[in-house]
């Protein structure tokens, strides 16, 4: 056996042992093959293969799903099979079980665009995919089907088949192409663009900056030629921030696709072009002169997602004629390799100048993230037992740097060593660390929209506060969120309410924190490694509230869409909550002259602990504060008109010394809150 050999069936074996350990440590007793399919889904949104999946297990004669996701324009739908043997080291899976495997997926799809959703369960959420599958019948373009296993699958693939008129496409992934992705150091499989299958080299004009850094290419593509390549890979031609940013902001510009299907001659002179970053070129020189490329590795479009993606639906959905379309492409090549995490989300910047949030950076080269790796690997957790056992959080801020760690230990002693001072249990990633603030931040909706997205909006949240600097107070409340999270996780699991856990848990938390004003005390979270059994018990008092709350949306809506609205959230909000006495006398004084317990303040003036935190909250901020926030609202028109208005009016309250009332208060909060979020930067704080 070689040594490589030897690697792959050591990473294939932790692997498979981290799922089956997971497993049985869940208390809803969730299926190994859904924690290997949620695990497999994680790394191949980290290999840009997909978006914000969702672990959805179904299986009946002649079907099966085990996760799936929706494109953010909803054209392009992604099922996921699993195919699991739980065997070491990994067996040879035949050709026919993938084949199966894949056919069990279409016939899924295939009853589900006929309606199978009336034969189902309303409150599971495969009744939610398979609705979602059928209102999209008609704007569906195309279909991918990833079969997932955790031995090794043969290496042809699997021909397109047609489900209707849907196209659907087979992309296998087995552990050896798990690993060779982990270990390749790019954590994804480079793209090589050969334009001779797609109509032929692209002519071109090259400068460079003369210092050997770069080297750019202008050049005229043809609509179809960028059609027919997004076609083959999708958002996987898409640099990450570019992607990110899509899914985070909506459709597909409709102006796009007007002057596709109306003035195809006009587009070069109406579209901005797209802008391109490659690892290399191969060049020829043509019979008439002149250099045409010919080919280009590691192709990823840094602006121009939307022109890109628009021409491929305009031609599919609606089939339109694209040999007339040009489009201007600028291709930069980064000579240097250390300067291309710099360089490239740099490009990704400046050429998305047009749209002011797009100016946010969502790699995770960004200074915040590598605070937070910093902390986690200096900074010791207590042992939750009170002994001598201290342990790390292991940030993973790329992924696999926890198995990459680990593997270099280089003896099954150490492994077991590093193991216990980092606990699998206490590995969390940057979607995680968004997944934390955002539930802590009140945002359960922007959570419920999925890992990237919410991820696509803590960044740029992050980046609007500007100058954010992690230290060992932040790094420990951020733990504190994470034990509570997934302490939560183990307490709604335990009720076993059939399905939308993650819902429910980021639902149930953002309440807890808009009740006690943010006043959970972190610091004894952090101490304890745990949650107090008051707050423990109110998390499982609420669940059941959350869980009927999201599960009952109105209009007969689907309930994982309605999770994603604001409105699902604020109309929680509307029905009024209260925390037990026990949490109550918990919670934390908000400092000298701003009151004291929870308990001490009930009953004042009639009104509940809440009303009273949140008009000495609005005391607490400066008059002139509230109305520096109005006028920035109304020259930016980031706020809504009665936002600027009450954030006007109060702050006029606040000089005449009057206190404004519990509904101004309540108002003053969620303006100033959205103020904070979209860049209005305070000297004084809450």
């Amino acid at each position: 056996m070689t040594d490589t050999d030897e690697r792959f069936q050591w990473f294939a074996r932790d692997f498979q042992q981290g799922v089956i350990s997971e497993a049985e440590a869940d208390p809803e007793g969730i299926l190994r093959e859904e924690v290997f399919t949620q695990h497999m889904m994680e790394l191949l949104e980290e290999f840009r293969e997909l978006d914000d999946a969702t672990v959805c297990h179904y299986q009946k004669k002649g079907m099966k799903v085990n996760g799936y996701g929706i494109s953010h324009d909803d054209q392009t739908l992604d099922l996921v099979v699993a195919q699991c043997e739980w065997r070491t080291p990994p067996p040879r899976i035949p050709r026919s079980a993938i084949q199966q495997a894949a056919k069990l997926a279409r016939g899924f799809l295939h009853e589900c665009l006929g309606g199978y959703h009336k034969k189902m369960e309303e409150a599971s959420p495969a009744f939610d995919l398979a609705s979602r599958i059928f209102a999209l019948k008609d704007e569906l373009t195309r279909v991918r089907v990833f079969i997932v296993t955790d031995g090794v699958a043969p290496g042809d693939p699997l021909p397109e088949e047609e489900v209707g008129d849907i196209a659907v496409s087979h992309h296998v992934w087995d552990m050896e192409r798990v690993y060779r992705c982990m270990t390749s150091g790019g954590r994804r499989e480079v793209i090589t663009i050969d334009f001779e299958q797609f109509g032929g080299p692209i002519p071109c004009l090259h400068a460079d900056d003369g210092k050997g850094i770069y080297t750019s290419y202008v050049a005229i593509v043809p609509g179809e030629t960028l059609a027919a390549i997004y076609e083959k890979w999708g958002t996987r031609m898409l640099e990450k921030n570019v992607r990110s940013f899509l899914q985070a902001r909506g459709k597909i510009n409709q102006g796009i696709r007007n002057t596709v299907l109306s003035e195809p001659n006009m587009f070069l002179t109406y579209n901005n072009g797209i802008s391109v970053t490659a690892e290399a070129v191969e060049l020829r020189s043509p019979i008439d002169g002149g250099e045409a490329i010919v080919k280009a590795r590691d192709f990823q479009i840094v602006n121009g997602g939307q022109t890109t993606a628009s021409l491929f639906h305009a031609k599919r959905k609606d089939r339109a004629d694209l040999s007339g379309i040009r489009v201007q492409m600028k291709l930069t090549i980064v000579h240097q390799a250390e300067n291309m995490e710099m360089i490239v989300p740099q490009i990704s910047r400046y050429a998305n100048t047009q749209n002011k949030v797009s100016m946010a950076d969502f790699a995770a080269n960004d200074p915040f993230h590598r605070e937070v790796e910093e902390f986690s690997r200096t900074v010791w957790a207590p042992d939750p037992a009170g002994g001598k056992q201290l342990t790390h959080w292991f940030y993973e801020r790329a992924r696999g740097q926890y198995l990459d760690d680990k593997s270099r230990a280089g003896t099954a002693a150490r492994e077991r060593a590093f193991e216990a001072i980092n606990p699998r249990g206490q590995v969390f990633t940057k979607t995680d660390v968004a997944k934390f603030e955002n539930t802590w931040g009140q945002l359960p909706h922007i959570v419920s929209r999925g890992a990237q997205k919410n991820f696509a909006e803590f960044s740029i949240a992050l980046r609007e506060r500007g100058g954010f600097k992690v230290d060992q107070a932040y790094f420990q409340d951020l733990v504190a969120k994470a034990v509570m999270f997934k302490q939560a996780e183990k307490v709604v699991g335990a009720l076993k309410f059939g399905g939308y856990r993650a819902n429910i848990v980021t639902y149930t938390l953002s309440l807890i924190s808009h009740i006690s004003g943010q006043r959970i005390g972190l610091e004894g979270v952090w101490d304890r490694q745990d949650i107090s059994q008051a707050l423990r018990a109110e998390i499982e008092r609420l669940a059941p509230k959350i869980h009927e709350h999201i599960t009952s949306p109105p209009g007969g809506q689907n309930v994982t869409e309605w999770c994603k609205k604001e409105e699902c959230w604020t109309a929680l909000l509307e029905r009024g909550h209260e925390l037990s006495p026990e949490v109550g006398r918990e919670l934390v004084a908000l400092g000298p002259g701003v009151g004291g317990t929870a308990r001490s303040l009930r009953g004042i003036q009639g009104n509940d602990p809440e009303d009273v935190v949140n008009i000495e909250k609005v005391k607490a901020i400066p008059a002139s504060m509230l109305l520096e926030m109005s006028n920035w609202a109304k020259a930016t028109k980031n706020l809504e008109g009665w936002q600027r208005g009450i954030l006007y009016s109060v702050g006029k309250l606040l000089q005449r010394g009057k206190e404004p009332s519990r509904k101004q208060a309540k108002q003053v909060l969620v303006a100033y809150g959205q103020g904070i979020r979209k860049g209005f930067k305070p000297k004084v704080g809450l």
